[in-house]
């Protein structure tokens, strides 16, 4: 799955490549989160919009 991830960062946002990383270290970054966003919620986490403002966070960084 990461090398899928990170073909498609390359094709078609390689803004979220941060310079200086793979796309791959993008990937793993993105796929990261989004294990732990599915964790939280699973777990009765926080509220669609913490999560929406995690989500914004872990994508901001990768734009930094």
């Amino acid at each position: 799955m990461t090398a899928a991830l990170a073909a498609l960062l390359e094709r078609v946002l390689p803004e979220l490549v941060p310079p200086g990383a793979s796309a791959e270290q993008a990937a793993e970054v993105i796929l990261a989160a989004r294990e732990g966003l599915l964790a939280r919620t699973a777990a009765g986490g926080p509220s669609s919009e913490q999560l929406l403002n995690a989500t914004t966070a872990v994508l901001a960084g990768l734009l930094g």
